[in-house]
C-alpha cells in the first residue's frame, strides 16, 4: 500500500518499473490508469477513510462473494472466507 501512496504522490518512479516489466505500456496509458483510479477513490473510500489504504472489511468480502455466486463465477459452496486474511494489515493506517 505505500508503495500505491507513493505512486501517486511521484508516478515517475513507478512508471519506470512499470515499464521495465511491460515495454510496450505507453506513458499516457499508465496516466490515464492512474487518473482513472484517483478518479473512482479506488484507494481512499469506504474502509480506506479510517483504516488506510487498501483496508478491506469481511462484510465487502462477503459482499463480492454473493455477487460472484449469484453471477456464477464461483461454486455457492466455496468457503470465501479461506479466500483472504487480515492479518497483514499495518498497525499504522497507510493514508493517502
Amino acid at each position: 500500500m505505500e508503495g500505491w501512496v507513493s505512486c501517486f504522490k511521484n508516478p515517475e518512479s513507478g512508471n519506470k518499473l512499470i515499464k521495465k516489466d511491460n515495454p510496450d505500456m505507453e506513458d499516457a496509458q499508465i496516466k490515464y490508469a492512474l487518473k482513472k483510479m484517483w478518479e473512482s477513490e479506488l484507494l481512499t473510500t469506504g474502509p480506506a477513510d479510517d483504516n488506510g489504504a487498501g483496508t478491506i472489511k469481511c462484510e465487502r468480502w462477503e459482499e463480492s462473494f454473493k455477487f460472484m455466486k449469484e453471477a456464477k463465477m464461483v461454486p455457492a459452496d466455496l468457503d470465501y472466507k479461506k479466500a483472504y486474511t487480515l492479518e497483514f494489515l499495518p498497525s499504522t493506517p497507510v493514508k493517502m
